[in-house]
């Protein structure tokens, strides 16, 4: 990940026209949708999935924040890593006990023209 994270702002670099760039973080656990961005979240509030016919399936409530570099997508896995549902089992004392899944959403707009 850290690779094609890395990759992925290298070349939007190199872009022409202006490009944001934006990061979602949850974790799915025990079919529950929670936003590991928003610190409130860990109360156990639940997000839920809608699908929109134009935009498709989205998670509705979602935290986006944008990011300007690398590392920012970086700290946003730092952070929501510390808020994810962990376990202890007889292998493993902190276990993630759930999938998490970080979105990251590239919009290119076209250039203004100026007359």
């Amino acid at each position: 990940m850290y690779l094609t994270i890395s990759d992925l702002f290298k070349r939007l670099d190199t872009q022409t026209h202006p490009i944001t760039v934006k990061a979602s973080y949850m974790e799915i656990y025990n079919e529950a949708i929670r936003d590991l961005l928003d610190a409130s979240s860990s109360s156990g509030q639940t997000l839920d999935l809608r699908e929109d016919p134009t935009q498709g399936v989205s998670v509705a409530g979602i935290t986006e924040y944008p990011m300007t570099c690398a590392d920012d997508v970086f700290t946003v896995l730092r952070e929501g890593g510390k808020r994810r549902t962990t376990d202890s089992h007889l292998r493993n004392q902190a276990s993630s006990r759930s999938h998490a899944v970080l979105i990251i959403t590239v919009n290119q707009h076209a250039g203004v023209l100026v007359h």
